[in-house]
């Protein structure tokens, strides 16, 4: 406590402060404290996902930009325009498909396992498409 609240207080408010806890203040039930901060060890497990996420996010942006260059060397951002473009249009018909499928089945478990068949063979075809062969004869370096 700041000393200037400390002299204005009276020694019972004092004792009070010291010896009651705000849980105990506010009357809150221990059960319902444990509750809260399982929760609140929840969410920041979630953050930390997320904070993993837009890591690899950042790194994907990175990949997807220098991909975009050997599709057009000369109007790399029309190629990235375009691309980025079927990409959102590809996200708003899947975010309406989930809708639809889950709703009538009550379940994620088709779209999910549909994305992670799509990601495994998006990885697979783009490693295809940008794999160059060896060159032989050119000095290293």
């Amino acid at each position: 406590m700041s000393a200037q609240l400390d002299t204005q207080m009276s020694p019972n408010a004092r004792k009070f402060l010291e010896e009651n806890t705000m849980r105990d203040i506010f009357g809150i039930p221990e059960e319902a404290l444990d509750a809260v901060m399982a929760t609140a060890y929840q969410l920041y497990q979630a953050a930390l996902v997320l904070v993993g996420v837009n890591i690899g996010l950042g790194i994907w942006i990175a990949t997807y930009l220098t991909m975009a260059q050997d599709i057009s060397e000369t109007n790399v951002s029309t190629a990235v325009g375009v691309l980025s473009g079927c990409g959102s249009l590809a996200g708003a018909l899947a975010m309406w498909a989930v809708g639809k499928i889950t709703k009538s089945s009550g379940s994620f478990d088709i779209p999910m396992m549909t994305f992670a068949i799509a990601a495994a063979v998006a990885a697979f075809a783009g490693c295809l498409v940008t794999r160059n062969p060896a060159r032989v004869g050119v000095p290293a370096g």
